[in-house]
C-alpha cells in the first residue's frame, strides 16, 4: 500500500492544537508534529534549497508530550526498510514471478515496482498515537498489530512482540518513547504486511487498503491474508478500501490493476461491501 518514498506525501498528521489543551498541561499527550520554523527562517531555508536544486526540505518527525517536544526520527519521512524485509520481498516476488532477483540486484525503479504496504504508514502510525494518548486499548492495539504478520513472520515477528510489551510496561514517558520509536520502525517492516507490487497504483492508492486477490475459476477472491485483515479490522482503524472513482472496482499493486467487485466471488463481493458500508 505504501512505500518508503511515495506515500508521505500524502499522510496527515494529527494536529497538537486539536489534541492538548492548554489548560492541561499537567497531563500526558503525545502527538506527532511537523518541525516548521518560523516564517523568516521559512524563507531562508527555501532559499537554500532552490540554490541546491532540492525539490523538498527534510522535515524532522517529532512527537510531543507534557508540553514539550521530542524528536521521533530525523531526516526521514518514515523509519528505513530494515533488510530482512528487503530480502523477504524479493524471495516473495521471486516466488510469485519464477524470477531470480536478489535484494541488492533487483532495479525496482526499472521493474515500476515498489515496496507496498497492505495496511499503510500512517495507519500504523497512527495506532501508536492512539495508544499513547489512550484512544486505543491494549487489546485493540495488539490485535491491529498482529494482523501485519503472517505464518512467514517467524524473524520479525518475535521482535516485534518483544518491543510491544516494552512499550506496554514503560512507566515513565522516556520510556514509553524510546518503545515506541523502536516499534514503529518493526511495524514500518513487518513481513507479512510489504510486497513488491505496481509502483504507479501504489501512489494513487495512498494510504488505504491495498488488498491482494488471487484468481478463483473465472473470478477473483481475496487472498487469505487481506481476508483475515478486513474481517479483523475495524473500519475506523484503517482509511478503508482503496477504490477507483467510480467505486465499482478495488485497486490493488499487488495484482497490478483494478479489480472490478463484480468479478469477484460472492464471499469476496460480500466481504467487501461490509467493509465500504461500515
Amino acid at each position: 500500500m505504501n512505500s518508503y518514498q511515495e506515500k508521505t506525501t500524502k499522510h496527515t498528521q494529527k494536529s497538537v492544537a486539536n489534541s492538548v489543551k492548554h489548560d492541561q498541561a499537567s497531563s500526558t499527550v503525545f502527538q506527532f508534529e511537523d518541525n516548521r520554523p518560523e516564517a523568516i527562517v521559512q524563507l531562508k531555508m527555501k532559499e537554500l534549497i532552490e540554490k541546491s536544486s532540492v525539490s523538498k526540505p527534510l522535515i524532522q518527525r517529532k512527537i510531543r508530550y507534557n508540553n514539550k517536544t521530542k524528536v521521533f526520527y530525523k531526516n526521514s519521512k518514515r523509519p528505513a526498510w530494515r533488510k530482512y524485509l528487503k530480502d523477504y520481498v524479493v524471495d516473495s516476488y521471486n516466488t510469485r514471478h519464477g524470477t531470480t532477483y536478489t535484494s541488492t540486484n533487483i532495479k525496482l525503479k526499472a521493474l515500476s515496482l515498489d515496496r507496498c504496504h497492505k495496511i499503510s504508514f500512517s495507519n500504523i502510525q497512527d495506532w501508536i498515537i492512539d495508544y499513547l494518548n489512550g484512544k486505543m486499548t491494549k487489546v485493540v492495539f495488539r490485535n491491529n498489530t498482529n494482523q501485519l504478520y503472517n505464518g512467514s513472520s517467524v524473524v520479525d515477528k518475535p521482535l516485534m512482540e518483544a518491543q510491544r510489551d516494552l512499550m506496554f510496561k514503560g512507566v515513565t514517558d522516556k520510556q514509553r518513547l524510546d518503545a515506541a520509536r523502536t516499534l514503529l520502525s518493526l511495524l514500518n517492516s513487518a513481513t507479512g504486511n510489504v510486497e513488491l507490487g505496481d509502483a504507479s497504483l501504489n501512489r494513487s492508492i495512498g494510504k488505504q487498503l491495498d488488498v491482494n486477490f488471487k484468481a478463483k475459476g473465472s473470478k477473483q477472491s481475496l487472498t487469505p491474508t487481506s481476508r483475515r485483515m478486513l474481517n479483523r479490522l475495524a473500519k475506523k482503524n484503517t482509511s478503508g478500501i482503496a477504490l477507483t472513482p467510480g467505486k465499482s472496482s478495488v485497486k490493488s499493486s499487488h495484482v497490478g490493476t483494478s479489480v472490478s467487485i463484480s468479478n469477484t466471488t460472492p464471499k469476496t463481493k460480500k466481504l467487501i461491501k461490509k467493509h465500504i458500508k461500515d
